[in-house]
């Protein structure tokens, strides 16, 4: 019996203290969840865009712009207001946080400028938002965007990491927002990474971008345009007759990837100069064009990308140069070109700007003779 009575003892006792080893690990368990779990940040407040921290990339930024976001989780709200140099605009919008992806029909999607946001959903990524959208730029050109919505500690800034991939490659910016003081509660939705970033005098690479991926190098080249250092003021007019094929390496193409080759063959035969261009591979795939020049200034027509174009050539002393007008998906675009040839007679160099309707963009085209 004492045998018996001291067995069950024991195994009373190794049953509390087991449970009493269950009750402490549920205790540290249940202690450390909050630690496990990231508290969620409250984004609410009104929030003014700063200039000076932010990073538009190869698109200038707008005027000014305040974004007032009521969150009530899993709700969002935002409400966006910008200005830039084609006034004040704004648009207002509704998501849910891990929530289904919202569309939105032709008569109600946001629309700010050229840029028509088509479907958005906002997700938790850890204490940060995180937007996915697709947006149309002008008529066709599809863009997927995504934005991170970061909160600093102090909860006073608010980050913006913005990616876009667009038909000419890849676009990326950061905006940067101070909290203001008061708060407002104005509605308004998460889907303002998209139209922020490519309205009133931003661009998608813009039209004045994919005029220059197929114009010839006069038109900016394959997307390789810089404004560089105006024409010399003087100097011995040059022969630009021969063949050209471009020097990525040497080229400054911006955020617009090259092709992967590119010729330029250049018939000079005073006032008169053709240019042939062909290129393969880059955003805008294989293609060609042909440019006729009158460099006594006269203008002359020529088609770039299934365009009509129209083109005024003269020498600025020992530089060509070449100002394009053309219209692309019902947008102005006006291409700016001076072409520079080096002392040895073995380099051709192309500046362009081209400035389209929502902004401006410079690059470089370097050819080496072949």
């Amino acid at each position: 019996m004492r045998s018996t009575e001291g067995l069950g003892a024991r195994m009373r006792g190794a049953r509390k203290a087991a449970a009493g080893a269950a009750v402490a690990l549920m205790a540290i368990a249940i202690s450390a969840m909050p630690a496990m779990a990231q508290d969620k940040p409250d984004f609410s407040g009104t929030w003014n865009l700063n200039a000076d921290k932010s990073d538009f990339g190869a698109v200038p930024g707008p005027t000014q712009e305040t974004i007032t976001i009521t969150q009530k989780t899993p709700a969002i709200s935002e409400a966006v207001s910008i200005t830039d140099d084609q006034g004040t605009h704004g648009y207002t919008l509704d998501l849910t946080i891990d929530g289904p992806e919202v569309t939105f029909s032709a008569d109600k999607a946001p629309q700010l400028g050229m840029v028509t946001l088509q479907k958005a959903k906002i997700a938790w990524q850890g204490t940060s938002l995180l937007v996915n959208e697709a947006l149309k730029y002008e008529a066709d050109a599809d863009v997927v965007g995504t934005n991170i919505y970061t909160l600093a500690p102090d909860g006073k800034t608010l980050t913006m990491a913005m990616t876009f991939t667009t038909p000419m490659g890849e676009m990326t910016r950061k905006l940067v927002f101070d909290k203001s003081d008061g708060k407002a509660d104005m509605g308004g939705a998460m889907t303002s990474s998209g139209s922020r970033s490519m309205s009133g005098s931003s661009t998608m690479s813009g039209s004045g971008a994919s005029a220059s991926s197929g114009a010839p190098a006069s038109a900016g080249g394959s997307g390789s345009m810089a404004m560089g250092s105006s024409a010399s003021a003087a100097g011995p007019k040059p022969n630009l007759s021969g063949s050209w094929k471009l020097n990525a390496s040497k080229s400054d193409f911006g955020q617009i990837p090259p092709p992967d080759s590119r010729t330029e063959d250049i018939t000079d035969n005073e006032p008169a100069i053709k240019i042939a261009a062909k290129w393969t591979g880059g955003p805008m795939g294989d293609g060609s064009n042909t440019m006729d020049l009158d460099t006594t200034g006269k203008e002359t027509t020529s088609e770039i990308m299934g365009n009509e174009a129209k083109c005024k050539a003269k020498w600025d002393g020992s530089a060509l140069v070449v100002d394009i007008s053309m219209a692309m998906q019902d947008a102005d675009v006006q291409i700016h070109s001076t072409y520079n040839l080096s002392a040895d007679g073995k380099t051709l160099t192309v500046n362009a700007r081209v400035a389209g309707p929502m902004g401006e963009m410079e690059m470089k085209s370097v050819y080496d003779k072949q």
